[in-house]
């Protein structure tokens, strides 16, 4: 097992996938961003991955047939529309720890694993494109990411060229095999200087084979990898597995300057090498919250909102008399969710790009406490939480560290219940009440992700020097 970054130690979130038919729906929820990547409830054991372990039933990839999978979601999620996934609501709980193994969070780097910035803030100012403008495309089928990857480039007035991985037949969890035949009838690589390969990183594979293999057509091109799910999503257990898992052990013992790898959350580094993967060159660096949905004007701000796509909750709202409005499909945009008096979210990934859209646009989130929230997946009343099955080996502590909803950066921006009477005490017209004290997450929100999305240009700004769009 290889020593994880410490940089896990400071908490973020984690959720992957889970579920039966739920994945159908949470998937396209995932995949992506927000991080970047299911699971149903069942009570199912997780154990770190190993190339010759099978998945567990209940994960994402144990779950449902590939082939199924890829049938059931091809249209919808061609659709780029994505599932909201907010945050929580009510008092802090208590963490009590398990007794379940997992370890290794203490001894994962304290830093992102990166070259030391030698630009000054002078050199940093004065950064341009590249002359003659680099070739960039960005491989990828979420619709949050790819809004993303637009402002990020805005930023340094480069220009991306969108490549839907669909248009080239790039199916989820794609194989050494079909990489390969990809790769006979021409490679992608050599149309371009710079590759982003954004949500789900399997689609990268043909690329990663070519640097692998040192294909003479790809020796100028860098690769960027942008992880929002887990790195390994759908990708078949076996042999096939096990191949690319090397492949990125290689491409590790190799040093290989050309791959950059990029996490919009700590778990997806954490999930990697415990499953026995490491990056060289890794950061974490989060989504900038951006959202150009317009706000609806029919809103009742004295209500809570709700997304209508946790049946099990919804039943439990009626149980416990918590009013809320139950939300559209397409209900708004977090601009819409601010309106609200709070917006109800479980989350069903470790990290989403709703997560930051909300931050941003100071929605007041409300999402069940770390003790809860696992109650709720392993009662079965939770049935949309895709990473359950990853998550499930954490102990409650580190929660703070891996997964973003409960992330010591974030949670000071959500409130949490630890119960369904507390949340309906906290909701009734009686109680009277509103965001604001210390919290006041309808302005330190915002005021957190623009200070965060600095943090996150001098990131990339730095990966793309790195990756030479930009020079000085």
């Amino acid at each position: 097992m290889f020593p994880f970054p410490s940089f896990l130690l400071v908490p973020n979130p984690l959720l992957l996938f889970r579920g039966r038919f739920s994945l159908v729906l949470a998937v396209v929820f995932c995949i992506a961003a927000g991080v970047a990547i299911g699971s149903m409830l069942a009570v199912v054991t997780v154990r770190p991955r190993t190339a010759a372990a099978t998945a567990p039933e209940g994960s994402f990839r144990g779950r449902m047939g590939v082939a199924t999978f890829r049938q059931a979601n091809r249209d919808r999620v061609r659709s780029h529309h994505l599932l909201d996934v907010e945050q929580p609501v009510a008092a802090a709980v208590a963490v009590e720890p398990t007794t379940k193994p997992m370890g290794q969070i203490s001894m994962l780097p304290s830093t992102n694993e990166a070259p030391p910035s030698t630009l000054t803030a002078l050199q940093r100012s004065q950064l341009r494109p590249k002359p003659g403008a680099a070739r960039i495309a960005y491989l990828n089928r979420h619709g949050g990411t790819q809004n993303n990857m637009n402002w990020i480039m805005t930023q340094f007035g480069l220009s991306v060229t969108q490549v839907n991985p669909f248009d080239l037949e790039i199916e989820y969890g794609m194989s050494k095999a079909d990489a390969d035949a990809l790769r006979e009838s021409g490679s992608l690589c050599a149309q371009y200087d710079i590759i982003i390969v954004g949500d789900t990183i399997p689609d990268a594979r043909p690329l990663l084979q070519d640097l692998h293999q040192q294909t003479p057509a790809c020796t100028s091109t860098h690769i960027i990898l942008e992880i929002t799910v887990r790195f390994d999503a759908l990708v078949e257990d076996g042999d096939d597995y096990e191949e690319y898992l090397s492949m990125f052990r290689d491409l590790y013992e190799r040093d290989e300057r050309r791959l950059h790898v990029v996490a919009n959350n700590p778990f997806e580094v954490y999930y990697a090498f415990r499953s026995g993967v490491r990056f060289r060159r890794w950061r974490v660096l989060r989504p900038g919250g951006v959202s150009d949905v317009a706000a609806l004007d029919t809103v009742d701000s004295t209500v809570a909102a709700f997304r209508g796509v946790w049946p099990n909750l919804d039943e439990l709202f009626t149980q416990f008399n918590i009013p809320v409005h139950s939300l559209d499909y397409h209900y708004g945009g977090p601009r819409t969710l601010a309106k609200y008096k709070a917006y109800i979210d479980s989350p069903y990934q470790v990290s989403t790009m709703k997560l930051y859209e909300n931050l941003a646009a100071g929605v007041v989130m409300m999402v069940p406490s770390p003790g809860l929230w696992r109650e709720l997946n392993l009662n079965g009343t939770q049935e949309y939480t895709l990473c359950w099955p990853d998550v499930e080996p954490l102990d409650l502590a580190d929660y703070s560290r891996l997964i973003d909803f409960y992330h010591t950066d974030i949670s000071p921006y959500i409130y949490y219940f630890d119960s369904f009477e507390a949340l309906s005490a906290m909701l009734s017209a009686e109680s009277g009440w509103t965001d604001g004290g210390s919290k006041n997450v309808r302005e330190t929100g915002p005021a957190w992700t623009l200070a965060e999305r600095e943090r996150t240009l001098m990131g990339w700004q730095e990966v793309l020097f790195e990756a030479g769009a930009l020079v000085l």
